[in-house]
């Protein structure tokens, strides 16, 4: 059995939507878990300016879903939650290749149009079988958003057994 069986089973029985995602560390969290629940999955979490997650819904067809199935999604909630401030993208389970030219520029384009209705992209997270890879870290690495120091993937599955939220987070659970 792998470490990764094994924490699932044992994960937090906390549910994603439940969960504020207020740093980098606790959106590799969120991605670690996505992975865990569904294998596959493309989301656009969308946060408020507390950073409480209003939204989370996961595409997990393969062969039909993409992040732009997740993005189309939500703008629609968007356009319904006068809350919303913040987008998370994430894709779990996609294999490690790299992000391609075309998938920077994706994200460009989408946090272009989000930044035109007042919607700040925090980041689009990418969750292959061994790495974690951040759009804006590979784009902007001097982005706010990231001042809390990427850890490993172990320690990323050690921070789901215990509960799922990064305790050394001084911005964590802040209102």
């Amino acid at each position: 059995m792998s470490s990764f069986d094994a924490l699932a089973r044992r994960r937090s029985d906390r549910p994603l939507a439940d969960r504020t995602i207020s740093t980098f560390y606790d959106a590799m969290v969120a991605a670690t878990q996505l992975e865990l629940d569904h294998g596959f999955a493309h989301v656009a979490v969308v946060l408020d300016a507390r950073h409480q997650v209003i939204d989370l819904t996961p595409y997990c067809d393969r062969a039909t879903h993409t992040i732009a199935t997740a993005v189309e999604w939500a703008w629609c909630v968007l356009m319904n939650r006068p809350r919303a401030a913040r987008v998370l993208l994430l894709s779990v389970g996609i294999g490690d290749e790299p992000p391609t030219d075309e998938d920077a520029a994706l994200y460009v384009r989408v946090c272009d149009a989000f930044a035109d209705e007042g919607i700040e992209v925090l980041d689009w997270i990418r969750a292959g079988t061994t790495s974690l890879t951040s759009m804006a870290y590979a784009l902007h690495p001097d982005r706010a958003w990231l001042n809390d120091a990427p850890r490993d993937r172990a320690e990323v599955l050690a921070a789901l057994e215990a509960g799922g939220q990064d305790p050394s987070s001084p911005r964590h659970g802040a209102p």
